[in-house]
Formats: C-alpha cells, sequence, structure tokens
C-alpha cells in the first residue's frame, strides 16, 4: 500500500510556514544581517543569506576578495546605504573570517571608501581633512547618515 499523499497547503498555511521559517531564522541572526532581510519573504531571505556566507565555506579566499574588491554603492538597483554597508561588512567579514585574519581599520576605511562612487570622493575628502585616512567608524556613520 503506498503512503497517502500530502495535500497541498493552503494559501494560509502556507503564508504561517513562511513566517514561522523567517521567525526561526531571524532568531539567530546578527542584528545587521537581521536588518538586511527584515522585509524579505522567506525565499528572498535565504538568497540574501546565501549571498553574504556563500555556499558554507567552499569559496576560494581570492574569489572572495575579489568580491569584496569589486563591490561598489550603487550597482545594485534600489540597494540603500545600509543594505550595501550591511553587505559590505558582512562580506569583510566572512573574509576575514576565511583568512584568520582581522584586518586593521585603517584598511577597512581604505577598501570602503573605495567601494563608494567617484561622485562621493569631494565628500569624503572634506570628512577626511588633513588627517591621512577617516576612521572606519567614523567613515561609516558619515557614509550612513548621508546615503
Amino acid at each position: 500500500m503506498q503512503p497517502k499523499l500530502r495535500e497541498a497547503l493552503s494559501d494560509a498555511d502556507a503564508l504561517k510556514e513562511e513566517n514561522d521559517a523567517v521567525n526561526c531564522m531571524r532568531r539567530f541572526l546578527h542584528p545587521t544581517v537581521e536588518t538586511q532581510i527584515a522585509n524579505q519573504n522567506a525565499h528572498d531571505s535565504w538568497a540574501t543569506l546565501y549571498a553574504l556566507y556563500g555556499s558554507g565555506g567552499s569559496i576560494k579566499i581570492n574569489d572572495m576578495y575579489r568580491a569584496l574588491s569589486r563591490m561598489r554603492f550603487g550597482e545594485k538597483k534600489d540597494e540603500s546605504m545600509d543594505q550595501f554597508a550591511t553587505h559590505w561588512n558582512m562580506t569583510m567579514q566572512h573574509f576575514e573570517q576565511a583568512t584568520g585574519s582581522e584586518f586593521p581599520a585603517s584598511v577597512r576605511s581604505a577598501m570602503f571608501e573605495d567601494a563608494l562612487p567617484t561622485s562621493w570622493q569631494s565628500l569624503v575628502a572634506g570628512w577626511q581633512g588633513t588627517r591621512p585616512i577617516t576612521p572606519y567608524s567614523e567613515l561609516l556613520g558619515k557614509v550612513l547618515a548621508e546615503g
């Protein structure tokens, strides 16, 4: 005797299942990641997590570096600065974990500044003043306030 096939879920049941999955997933996320997926459905949330964390560490370090160094704000349609900064930070953290190295704030600042459009150069230069580099936390705060 064959097992009874499960009947299709009603729309309400499917929505409840999706909400349960999203709530379960969010319970264990860092707040910056949770912010990035806050208004996404379950499928898009998983796609975002996959984009942030890759396929569980099988990505080559040079591929991660290449992706990080090529990230540019404004390349993704309708991406806010907050979304971009969160994605950039998570990618940087993933890269640091993969390499076993934590980069100094000055390197983070230079790399993040490089990810900004050229139209932001004069604004960043104004923030920097005569200093050799804008401290990363200051740069990030000002960019988020501006963006």
